[in-house]
């Protein structure tokens, strides 16, 4: 256990008395940040959460908010937003599976139909260690997401020193609800008048993963291997889509019953963890009978029964009088102990109304607690202190003709970053719904149409960058605005953002500075970039601790998801250049700020020190222009510009998906701002616009800086100023 001794102190002034092994046990998982975010929660409300769109806001196990009509039905989309950090370092295969397990059960515990993942992961450089974590983490996300018939839609792959002992393993996703058939995360209020069971359902327990959300919430150390694997989760795809199945069967009797009913999945802290929130969430308690758990392996000790993370569960919580039917449909339609040993579903315990957790065990009370000291008591006030890092306002940037130019950008294309990731999503299935519109590798959003007979579409995309190393706060807001240029640059209206906190050890102040600054970042640029409303986050994830005994931290890397709508999906556009004689237009202004930067990696001894700024004023005029360009079907295609610079927003348009582009540019940039121009990551779009178009286009820029660079051209190249500085 990861309880520390003030914490031990404070639960035994709590209760007047030593907690039971059991008790201690169900507080060591909910006390632990990975449950309880007590060093973050009161700094997470600072993120905007309301918006006309928004149907379920953060709390339950995924965000919704509202995206079209069709055939008079209304439609929303769920998101849930997670990460699997320490697990994935241990055992990359299954860490990162059972992260995107975690993720589409939030989802379908909701009522939804996942439509699709995303990833956003981040590996260490130079060791074979490091190679071999990235090429299973990314086995391990197709393993659960490809059998399982989920798409991925969209993701980052990212490397730098500072994951060479945590690897950060981002995951999220999105389904699609009608909403008339939204299941909520809580106990409905028809318990207080008629009796409510809690119903586990899925896999039979086991050991597996006891001690998860613990290992996850305190520093890593890769020396005690044996509780390292033990606390890791062990997945099973083709189980989860007979439980899937199950849990729509179960919705459909729902509604024809017309009964309430709340559900939870089994993630972080096990039965635990879901009997406690599900209840105390709607101001009720839970009686837990251990007893009556569905065992895989005999003689589990009850506290392993209470906490371990065996996966492919759900918790539901229905009426008395259904709970029968609800069992018979796992049990005797489904069958489910035929497809895996005693899987199915049992009731394991009831809602009651006083507020209190009572866990029994072979006729014993184990574990009786105030429901309110395991969900909402625990909080810690952490010390801030800022970072002694100078960073300025403006590098000066160093002189350049075009010929050393041309030698830099051969650099730059053979930095990692900038490196093609097709050896990564073609390890994925990104078309098995047949409904995706833009893959991976085509776009920096994905774009899927999830209606069958309906034009209306979703526009996503994940981000995260490594300017935190210098400046949270711009970490913050330059992962939303990368995040939303993505979506606009496909042809999406972003309508809301998730988000996941990847940081060190909050007890050092320096980290919880960078938590503080981080988290405000997010919260002034989604207020900035959403217009009459702010963009609202709507569901989310803070992973602390992420840093080894030898003292080694990961660098602050809040990763961002924006969520974006369009009305037509034939309205969509991808990067790839697509004609000959085009003009390339570039929208945005750079800025001599390369902290951070991919050419600041390339150029070490320059030393910069000023990270790009998130101009918001500048950042929401841009997009809404781009958009209502995009809109207008005046742009053939469109690529934001972000790491790498202007360059490698060329070099994208020119490659396309796997290499397959035949269009290159010929571009042209001022002398005196060539190195600015070429390698600044300070934001904008590149766009694409048959030449007929333009003088219309650009009338209508107003105050947005516009300038034409150049245009297409027949060979698969990138001239700046008369010189080839890439060919394919």
């Amino acid at each position: 256990m990861s309880l520390s001794q003030s914490d031990c102190n404070q639960l035994t002034q709590l209760l007047g008395r030593v907690p039971t092994e059991v008790e201690a046990c169900v507080v060591d998982v909910m006390w632990s940040e990975h449950c309880s975010y007590k060093s973050t929660r009161p700094l997470l409300k600072r993120f905007p959460v309301r918006a006309p769109s928004v149907v379920v806001g953060v709390g339950e196990d995924a965000g919704i908010v509202a995206f079209a009509e069709h055939n008079g039905r209304q439609y929303g989309l769920a998101v849930s937003h997670e990460s699997h950090n320490h697990p994935s370092q241990i055992l990359p295969i299954e860490g990162a599976a059972t992260g995107v397990g975690g993720v589409v059960r939030d989802v379908y515990c909701m009522g939804a139909d996942v439509i699709g993942v995303l990833n956003s992961l981040h590996f260490g450089q130079g060791t074979w260690h490091t190679e071999h974590i990235a090429n299973q983490v990314v086995q391990g996300v197709g393993d659960y997401a490809n059998p399982l018939g989920v798409p991925v839609l969209a993701g980052e792959t990212v490397y730098h020193p500072s994951y060479n002992e945590n690897c950060l393993v981002n995951v999220a996703a999105v389904g699609l609800v009608p909403l008339d058939h939204i299941i909520h995360s809580y106990v409905p209020e028809a318990a207080k008048t008629e009796p409510y069971d809690l119903i586990l359902l899925g896999k039979s327990t086991d050991a597996t993963g006891f001690g998860g959300a613990t290992f996850s919430s305190v520093t890593l150390d890769q020396s005690d291997s044996a509780t390292n694997i033990g606390a890791v989760q062990v997945h099973d795809p083709f189980l989860k889509r007979v439980v899937v199945n199950v849990l729509n069967a179960i919705w459909a009797y729902v509604r024809d019953a017309d009964i309430a009913v709340g559900c939870k999945d089994l993630g972080a802290g096990g039965i635990a963890c879901a009997t406690s929130e599900i209840t105390s969430a709607s101001g009720f308690g839970a009686r837990v009978i251990l007893d009556q758990v569905n065992q895989s392996v005999p003689n589990l000790d009850p506290k392993v029964i209470a906490c371990s993370e065996t996966q492919e569960r759900f918790c539901l919580a229905v009426p008395r009088s259904h709970s029968a039917a609800i069992l018979a449909i796992a049990n005797e339609t489904y069958a489910m102990g035929d497809t895996y040993p005693n899987a199915g579903a049992v009731v394991i315990g009831e809602v009651v109304q006083a507020p209190r957790y009572v866990v029994e065990s072979k006729g014993q009370v184990v574990c009786d607690l105030p429901i309110s000291i395991i969900t909402t008591d625990v909080l810690v006030e952490r010390t801030s202190a800022n970072r002694a890092v100078a960073f300025g306002e403006f590098d000066v940037a160093p002189v350049h003709t075009v010929d050393t130019v041309a030698a830099l950008v051969q650099h730059v294309i053979a930095h990692e970053a900038a490196r093609p990731k097709a050896y990564v999503y073609r390890r994925f299935d990104h078309g098995v719904r047949g409904d995706t519109i833009v893959s991976p590798g085509e776009a920096g959003a994905g774009v899927v149409a999830p209606i069958p007979g309906c034009l209306d579409a979703v526009a996503v995309s994940i981000d995260s960058n490594h300017y935190g190393v210098l400046n949270s706060y711009q970490s913050g807001a330059a992962a939303v605005a990368e995040a939303v240029r993505n979506v606009i640059a496909v042809g999406g209206d972003p309508v809301a953002l998730t988000d996941c906190l990847n940081y060190g050890n909050p007890e050092n102040p320096d980290v919880f500075f960078d938590i503080q600054q981080g988290i405000q970042g997010i919260a002034d640029a989604a207020t900035a970039l959403g217009g009459s409303d702010p963009l609202p986050v709507i569901s989310g994830n803070v992973s602390l601790y992420n840093e080894s005994k030898t003292g080694s931290s990961v660098c602050p890397s809040p990763v961002v998801l924006a969520l974006g709508k369009m009305a037509d999906f034939r309205q969509s556009v991808t990067m790839v250049f697509k004609a000959v004689g085009s003009t390339v237009v570039w929208v945005g202004k750079a800025q001599a700020q390369f902290g951070g930067t991919v050419i600041a990696d390339v150029l070490p001894d320059a030393n910069f020190s000023a990270v790009p700024e998130v101009d918001f004023a500048l950042e929401k005029q841009q997009n809404d222009w781009c958009l209502a360009a995009i809109q207008s079907r005046r742009v053939l295609s469109c690529h934001d510009i972000a790491t790498g610079g202007l360059i490698v927003t060329l070099l994208d348009m020119v490659r396309g998906a796997g290499g397959t582009g035949t269009i290159g540019c010929s571009v042209t940039v001022p002398e005196a701002t060539l190195f600015t121009d070429c390698f600044s990551e300070s934001g904008g779009y590149v766009l694409e616009v048959p030449s007929d178009s333009v003088a219309g286009l650009l009338s209508t820029a107003g105050s947005v800086p516009v300038r034409i660079l150049g245009e297409t051209v027949a060979q698969p190249l990138i001239s700046v100023n008369k010189k080839t500085v890439y060919s394919q």
